[in-house]
């Protein structure tokens, strides 16, 4: 996990305590608290992303949920519960309060891994807020409702009829459709085909290998990085899951588990997929189109430069990465030469839409002038802002894009900046630019 994503524990238990240590000792920001009033305190001078809180912390969960959340007004850190043993409608309380619950011992060589995409969730709602903040600044407003996804099965990877059985007992408390295959390389293929809320999969001694393989896979595909994966594995696995969570597995469960834990956890990764598509849906259609710039569809030089104003102030305050990266056309005069300015244009609008098919949701590309984008990289240091950029980079160098009939090759030159303390958003746009065709180090 990113060690820019910053964890509160709240609680005084032992397990948290020692949680705290190995935090620490692995290089990740990590404050803890023992009282409701510590964490506020804490929470008000750090701007965590992500708060964990033991069950004597979260005696009143509702109190508790409003007071940190005020505290790291506008934003909202993700709050998990931390559940050892409650009855299902204790679960079911806590999940209506927090975003999150996580059952079982706290476990620290496991834990990093399943904080992960919740830092990714994290980096979402508070982009999404302050995206609220720049529209806010300019007079404006964002909606704030979302049209209810489409239903998202799940898919079921399993060879046993009897784990086929439990699996479909434990789907059908959710009311969602399941759909059951038992060769992972067709799993794959369905899961392509058609958006799934969560996959889980049974890993026995036999077909473990291909599972992980497949967990592997997944993690790297653009389309399902974030799927959530649950694994249900044998005695080996079960007990020594790090293997499972290195590969992409969102949850490792022991392969007896029973139907009702079984059915929350799906429930629980299941909503946490369909929480990830509003946020996605709500980030892509934050910005009013007056904002939107026509031919690439990409938002225009003015609200970029607002947020970017939005986005510099937030970096400093909250002290997180920020990164910029610029790509410049060189050889755009030779297509509106060639070809005309009709055709410049719609070659603007392929290239832009390749820029958007390989960032994240959370990112925001822009069009800055003729032949120039930019794309905004929130809670994103360096080393990751040079690996997208070289992405996009072969990636547009590399497609043969037609104009006027004829392959039009681009020439393309890119740069990037991370935000400094001194920066503003002229400043840190300019550093960018700077560096447009200069070696990349």
């Amino acid at each position: 996990m990113a060690a820019s994503v910053r964890m509160l524990l709240v609680g005084s238990s032992r397990p948290l305590r020692a949680f705290a240590e190995d935090l620490l000792k692995s290089g990740h920001p990590a404050y803890r608290a023992e009282t409701t009033a510590q964490a506020v305190d804490a929470a008000r001078a750090e701007c965590p992303d992500i708060v964990l809180a033991d069950r004597e912390a979260l005696r009143d969960p509702r109190g508790f949920a409003d007071a940190i959340r005020a505290a790291c007004e506008p934003l909202r850190p993700l709050l998990v519960a931390l559940d050892n043993g409650l009855d299902p409608a204790g679960r079911a309380a806590l999940e209506a309060t927090v975003d999150e619950v996580f059952e079982g011992p706290l476990d620290a060589a496991t834990a990093l891994f399943r904080l992960e995409p919740l830092a990714r969730l994290t980096t979402m709602r508070n982009e999404y807020a302050l995206r609220q903040v720049t529209l806010s600044q300019l007079g404006l407003k964002a909606g704030t409702s979302a049209e209810p996804g489409p239903d998202r099965p799940v898919l079921v990877l399993t060879h046993g009829p009897h784990d086929s059985a439990a699996i479909h007992r434990a789907i059908d408390q959710l009311g969602v459709r399941a759909v059951f295959c038992d060769d992972p390389f067709r799993a794959e293929r369905t899961l392509v085909a058609e958006e799934c809320g969560a996959l889980v999969a049974c890993a026995d001694r036999e077909s473990r290998d291909a599972v992980l393989s497949l967990c592997h896979q997944l993690r790297k595909n653009p389309r399902l990085f974030h799927l959530p994966i649950l694994l249900l594995g044998d005695n080996e696995l079960a007990a020594d899951p790090v293997d499972g969570y290195a590969q992409g597995a969102s949850l490792v469960l022991p392969h007896d588990v029973g139907v009702e834990t079984l059915g929350a956890e799906i429930a629980a990764q299941h909503r946490r997929q369909r929480f990830r598509g509003t946020l996605r849906d709500q980030l892509l259609s934050a910005v009013p189109s007056e904002f939107l710039d026509v031919p690439t569809g990409l938002v225009d030089e003015r609200f970029m430069m607002a947020h970017l104003a939005t986005l510099t102030d937030a970096h400093e305050s909250r002290r997180r990465p920020l990164s910029l990266v610029v790509f410049a056309i060189r050889n755009l005069d030779a297509a509106t030469n060639g070809h005309g300015a009709a055709e410049a244009r719609r070659l603007h609008g392929e290239v832009a839409r390749w820029i958007q098919r390989l960032i994240r949701a959370e990112d925001m590309a822009s069009r800055l002038g003729t032949g120039e984008f930019a794309v905004v990289l929130p809670n994103t240091g360096d080393d990751d802002a040079r690996s997208l950029m070289y992405r996009i980079d072969d990636v547009l160098s590399h497609t043969a894009f037609g104009i006027g009939g004829e392959p039009f090759s681009l020439w393309i030159a890119s740069g990037r900046a991370t935000a400094h303390a001194y920066h503003n958003a002229k400043t840190f746009l300019s550093e960018a630019r700077a560096t447009v065709g200069e070696p990349q180090l």
